[in-house]
C-alpha cells in the first residue's frame, strides 16, 4: 500500500515538472493571447512564467519612456505584434543595437502577460541565431 502512495506521488511530481518545463514557441502565440482574451486564470496557469523560445521578425526597439537605460523590444509573429519588456543587459543591449528592423532573431524569455493583443515577454535574451546547445 505505501508502496503504490508514493509510486503515485512520484509520477504526478514527474507530470508536474515535465508540465512546467514546455516551452512555447512562436506559433503557439495566437493561442496564448485567444486564452488570455476567453480565460484570465487559465492563461495564469497554463502560460505565466512558461518559457517562450523562438526565431522571430524583429519590428524595433525603442527606449522605455518608464526606466533609465531600459529598452522595449517589439517583434512580429505572423503580422502579430509582441514585445520583451525592460532590457537593461549591457550585454543585450549592444547586441540589440547591430540587429536591423526586419531581420530575423532569436528570442527566449518568460511569458509575462498579454496587453492590448501583445504577448508580453520578461527576462529575454536575444540572438542573431539559435543558440547551439
Amino acid at each position: 500500500m505505501h508502496i503504490k502512495i508514493i509510486l503515485a506521488f512520484f509520477l504526478l511530481n514527474v507530470c508536474l515538472v515535465s508540465a512546467q518545463a514546455e516551452t512555447i514557441t512562436p506559433d503557439q502565440i495566437s493561442t496564448v493571447i485567444d486564452t488570455y482574451n476567453t480565460n484570465e486564470a487559465r492563461f495564469i496557469s497554463s502560460y505565466r512564467g512558461k518559457k517562450f523560445e523562438g526565431q522571430v521578425t524583429l519590428a524595433k526597439v525603442t527606449a522605455s519612456s518608464l526606466f533609465e537605460n531600459s529598452f522595449i523590444v517589439y517583434f512580429d509573429v505572423n503580422a502579430q505584434e509582441n514585445y520583451c519588456d525592460d532590457i537593461q543587459d549591457k550585454h543585450m543591449i549592444k547586441k540589440l543595437s547591430s540587429f536591423d528592423p526586419g531581420q530575423h532573431i532569436f528570442v527566449t524569455g518568460l511569458i509575462e502577460d498579454v496587453a492590448f493583443g501583445q504577448l508580453i515577454l520578461k527576462k529575454c535574451a536575444f540572438a542573431a541565431q539559435k543558440p547551439k546547445r
